[in-house]
């Protein structure tokens, strides 16, 4: 990309920025959008139903957001009236709600879009949501999500490139959607400093009395409950752990979702385990609130049989938390210690590695921790995951 070519990029998505509840693409997209508008010569555009309405990039005359709204046909036709006006170089799309396939059928049917990229950025989308939450086929799914997952594949085989957050995710879209070409990996970025574990502690220490949780061992998860998470998993583990006379404390914190007969996901935990000592569930907690949790974390685990690459486990790392999870997920990327992943397949595997994890010496977990630390610097480099992405050739170039 030379310097001098000013260059307009479009992101899509079905939500954008800081506010309350944000999901990762949200973060992760005001994150790329950040990094963008230091660059002189480009235009950002932000096509999005849920925003935060506060977000500090509308100062910049460089950032443009366009709102979204009505039903999801309404939405698709909006998204193709505004990208034919803002004659974009690059798109991205990362929704789940195939918003950019109007766009892609008329660039297949005629010239028109001839000199724009279009990348779909396949985060979890609603064959994802579904099978993994229901561990059934999106074919029993209702009519709707069915028809849903095959507009979204619809897209994806229209699109210039297909591009995931993850490793595994890459390997698991060009499979499950049966796409010709290989799936890019580009990595979330986080480019904001976040105060580490060891500054909040010494912050805290003052007003709260940390006592009680230096003679246990803390597991802390910040993430939405829901079922395809399967924070039931994790607290199975724990209590196994404890019943073996562990000190393991487990901290789970975040907004809910519905379970598949509609009832409360994060209620439905409670209920299960509210007569254990030892675990504990709090609401969504915001970025400030979560500090008290941090302060006190050994471990964050993401108890997943499947997933793609979340922010929430990415800003933990960056704070000196480090992260266990399945083989099956992004986090295997910048997870080298084969002690710092389990096995969803292996019944148990979740257990025994956190026991043997517990058990190792202070200096080795310090080696460990250092280590994720590292290799995710590496995986989240600005320039490999936005710059690169940016640069995408138009096909046939």
């Amino acid at each position: 990309m030379e310097k001098d070519i000013p260059l307009k990029l479009v992101f899509v998505a079905h939500e954008f920025g800081l506010y309350k509840g944000h999901g990762g693409i949200a973060s992760y997209l005001y994150n790329i959008c950040s990094w963008l508008l230091k660059l002189p010569t480009i235009e950002v555009f932000v096509i999005t139903s849920d925003y935060d309405k506060n977000c500090d990039l509308f100062e910049n005359t460089r950032f443009n957001l366009y709102k979204l709204h009505g039903s999801i046909s309404h939405k698709r036709k909006q998204v193709y009236k505004y990208i034919s006006d803002i004659k974009p170089n690059y798109v991205e799309f990362a929704d789940f709600l195939a918003l950019g396939l109007t766009c892609l059928e008329n660039k297949e049917n005629s010239n028109k879009f001839a000199n724009t990229v279009f990348v779909t950025n396949n985060h979890t989308a609603t064959r994802e949501c579904y099978e993994w939450s229901s561990f059934e086929s999106i074919q029993t799914a209702p009519l709707h999500l069915q028809a849903m997952y095959k507009d979204e594949q619809k897209q994806m085989l229209l699109s210039d490139y297909n591009i995931a957050p993850s490793t595994f995710m890459a390997r698991y879209v060009k499979e499950h959607y049966k796409l010709n070409e290989e799936v890019l990996v580009f990595g979330n970025p986080y480019l904001n400093k976040l105060k580490g574990k060891n500054d909040i502690l010494k912050e805290l220490n003052d007003k709260i009395n940390f006592d009680e949780y230096k003679e246990s061992f803390n597991i802390v998860l910040i993430s939405r409950f829901e079922g395809r998470k399967q924070q039931d998993k994790l607290i199975k583990a724990v209590i196994n752990l404890r019943k073996k006379g562990l000190p393991v404390k487990l901290f789970l914190a975040g907004n809910t979702s519905s379970s598949k007969n509609y009832s409360d996901y994060r209620y439905e935990i409670y209920k299960r385990i509210h007569n254990y000592d030892g675990i504990y569930i709090y609401d969504f907690l915001d970025i400030k609130a979560q500090e008290s949790l941090i302060a006190i974390a050994d471990l964050t685990v993401m108890p997943s049989r499947y997933e793609n690459q979340p922010v929430a486990m990415i800003e933990m790392v960056l704070r000196g938390v480090p992260v266990m999870a399945s083989i099956n997920s992004g986090i295997a990327d910048y997870t080298k210690d084969s002690r710092l992943l389990f096995n969803p397949i292996e019944e148990g595997d979740l257990e025994k590695k956190l026991e043997a994890y517990i058990k190792i010496e202070p200096s080795e977990k310090a080696r460990i921790i250092s280590q994720q630390f590292n290799d995710l610097q590496l995986f989240i480099d600005p320039q490999k995951t936005i710059y690169e992405r940016i640069i995408l050739p138009k096909k046939g170039n």
